[in-house]
């Protein structure tokens, strides 16, 4: 379009002041051509890139720290194998949640043992003392209950 507006200046005798040089209008060819080529090329599809997908593309994911420890567990497998002491730097608890934990777990064992000649036991309640709040409410009670008796 540019051209045909160039060449019917040149055709009337004016001055073209959209005049370009050639070395210009090749250039601009040439951008135009890499524009298309990259629109076609583009996944086969006419729809726009957004910023964030063309972003995704081209970013190089590094691996999560567990899919590390995946991999070097291998390696990793053969040094604790040698080494049969516990690194408590490396331990996500501290002695005394170690032996909390362990002692709730071997309680939860042992009830829930079906096998176990202790499970067969029935565990009787210890007996009350005379100032809990049963026996006192008791005693009120009933004294209130035969007060009533008593009056009628």
């Amino acid at each position: 379009m540019a051209h045909t507006i160039l060449w019917d200046m040149r055709r009337k005798g004016k001055k073209s002041i959209m005049k370009k040089s050639n070395k210009q209008e090749l250039e601009e060819v040439e951008i135009l051509k890499t524009v298309a080529q990259a629109w076609i090329s583009h996944s086969g599809s006419s729809k726009p890139t957004n910023e964030f997908d063309a972003y995704r593309l081209n970013f190089k994911h590094k691996p999560s720290r567990f899919k590390l420890e995946a991999v070097n567990k291998p390696l990793m497998a053969d040094s604790f194998r040698s080494a049969a002491t516990w690194d408590f730097g490396r331990s996500l608890l501290d002695s005394y949640e170690i032996v909390a934990v362990s002692k709730r777990l071997e309680a939860g064992l042992v009830f829930d043992d079906p096998f176990s000649d202790e499970s067969i036991r029935v565990m009787r309640r210890r007996k009350e003392s005379k100032n809990s709040l049963r026996n006192l409410f008791n005693r009120t009670s009933s004294k209130e209950i035969q007060r009533g008796r008593s009056s009628s």
